[in-house]
């Protein structure tokens, strides 16, 4: 469905605007026609932002049993460990996303979603690494 990418996008920007509880809705309905992958990871910024922790949880742990059967994008998993506050594990698959030049990782500089991890000199160095520069 066309119109549900810009409903996950927009929906990054609630959360990355503190308004989380705005995005829960439409992202579940986003879920229906986009699927589990590319919608849990801004899911669960949207049930954490919302004291809905343990939902959070629960989708990260759907997408680490999801990932057994088929593959995910180690980016989209760092993604929802740093949405339910798993700095360490996030950076793990961060440096797994740059060893197979994930191509989510253009998004680094500015995905609301990393907000989390942009104090961290890891990210610092990592951002140097991948982001080109002019």
């Amino acid at each position: 469905d066309l119109h549900s990418f810009p409903t996950r996008r927009s929906s990054d920007l609630h959360i990355g605007a503190g308004e989380a509880h705005s995005a829960v809705d439409p992202l579940r309905q986003a879920w229906q026609a986009l699927g589990a992958d590319f919608v849990y990871p801004t899911l669960a910024h949207a049930y954490a932002g919302s004291g809905r922790a343990a939902e959070a949880r629960e989708l990260l742990a759907a997408m680490l049993a999801a990932e057994r059967i088929h593959y995910i994008s180690p980016y989209k998993i760092a993604v929802t460990y740093a949405a339910v506050g798993e700095i360490e594990p996030a950076f793990a698959r961060l440096a797994q996303a740059e060893k197979i030049h994930d191509d989510r990782l253009v998004l680094l500089a500015v995905d609301p979603l990393l907000d989390r991890l942009r104090s961290d000199a890891r990210f610092a160095s990592l951002s140097a690494r991948v982001i080109p520069r002019e």
